[in-house]
């Protein structure tokens, strides 16, 4: 019985984390709508947030160039779709994740 609520308490702790809410504003970066599984590392710059994006990947590249303009770089590099915009200070990576899309946000400085 013991070994039953171990892994029923370890079960409950992994979902936690895994549904934790995502903010809506990553140093002033949105988010794409309804973004969820955010990790964040780092609270100052450099700092970086990973989360998924229930939308293919054209579809979000979309949406960060609507909210944040022409990106002054945008290529492919193995199967990742890396913009970057503010003179390469923030970074936004793009890549296929099952259903959706993992963005991948890195800011350098504040």
């Amino acid at each position: 019985m013991k070994n039953l609520l171990a892994i029923g308490s370890l079960f409950i702790a992994a979902n936690a984390v895994a549904e934790s809410e995502c903010p809506t504003l990553f140093f002033n970066l949105p988010l794409y709508p309804q973004a969820n599984y955010c990790q964040q590392f780092n609270d100052a710059p450099p700092a970086t947030l990973t989360y998924h994006a229930n939308a293919g990947m054209q579809q979000t590249a979309e949406y960060y160039q609507k909210q944040l303009g022409k990106p002054g770089s945008d290529s492919m590099f193995k199967g990742r779709r890396v913009m970057q915009f503010d003179q390469g200070n923030t970074i936004i990576v793009l890549s296929v994740d099952g259903n959706g899309t993992q963005v991948d946000i890195l800011v350098k400085t504040a």
